[in-house]
């Protein structure tokens, strides 16, 4: 039957509705790889080392979970952006060091448009500035 499916669960303990919800977030895991692989090139990549490969599968999944992460937060404010457009919002903004004739360095983040602040604003990231000296690990 056209416009029909049928689903088997093989957990007994859901309900209906519970199976096709399931079934619906397996399907978005499912794009997200395909997206993983699509719009950001994670293909081929040819490793020769396991630690190579585990590194850049973490990375690989670590990007799927942030991208379904921010597409929750759009979701939530009542966005109708997906991933794909959200992440070309935040394109233009960047960290810029400036160093003027004798003056010393500062970095500054770009000022976002109207889009990239509204990507913020649902991911609820309120200041756009540099950040400070010492706040991150190094390796």
């Amino acid at each position: 039957m056209e416009g029909a499916y049928i689903l088997r669960p093989n957990d007994s303990s859901l309900d209906p509705v519970q199976a096709v919800a399931a079934y619906k977030e397996l399907q978005g895991v499912e794009r997200g790889f395909r997206y993983l692989k699509d719009v950001l090139s994670v293909r081929p990549v040819y490793h020769q080392a396991p630690s190579r490969v585990r590194g850049h599968l973490f990375v690989a999944h670590l990007a799927l979970v942030l991208g379904c992460a921010l597409e929750k937060k759009l979701r939530a404010a009542g966005l109708s952006m997906n991933l794909d457009t959200a992440l070309d919002a935040l394109r233009p903004v960047r960290l810029v060091t400036l160093s003027l004739a004798e003056t010393e360095l500062q970095e500054v983040v770009t000022k976002p448009n109207s889009h990239a602040q509204a990507v913020l604003k649902a991911a609820r990231i309120r200041q756009s500035s540099a950040p400070k000296p010492g706040c991150c690990a190094t390796a």
